[in-house]
């Protein structure tokens, strides 16, 4: 579909001023508005290296967006290596922390049992 070139960069503008609304830790939405930025022809290479530092403690679904946005912005090999561990998560093996035997407290970092 065609839109005016208005409309266009207000989208843009749009997707823009959520991500500076995001919260400081809301990687996965970042990430995806990020993608929507890069497919858009805004991409901010800094953000998306900031968001790779994470990459660990990031979903699958999360992974995989980052992984098409460096592979949008030309960056092949990071969004391969990205892919890669999309498939190690995926098969279940063990995360280092969990592979160290503290992957229970991967996401949480309080003891539940204590809140409760």
């Amino acid at each position: 579909y065609r839109i005016t070139d208005e409309a266009y960069d207000k989208a843009v503008n749009f997707v823009q001023s959520k991500l500076t609304e995001a919260a400081v830790t809301d990687y996965e939405t970042k990430i995806v508005l990020l993608h929507a930025l890069t497919v858009a022809d805004h991409s901010d290479f800094r953000l998306a290296n900031q968001l790779y530092r994470y990459r660990q403690s990031l979903s699958p679904a999360a992974l995989a967006y980052l992984a098409l946005t460096f592979a949008e912005m030309d960056r092949k090999q990071t969004a391969a290596e990205l892919l890669n561990l999309v498939i190690e998560v995926a098969s279940g093996q063990p995360s280092k922390s969990e592979a160290q035997d503290v992957g229970e407290a991967e996401f949480i970092p309080w003891n539940v049992e204590g809140t409760i």
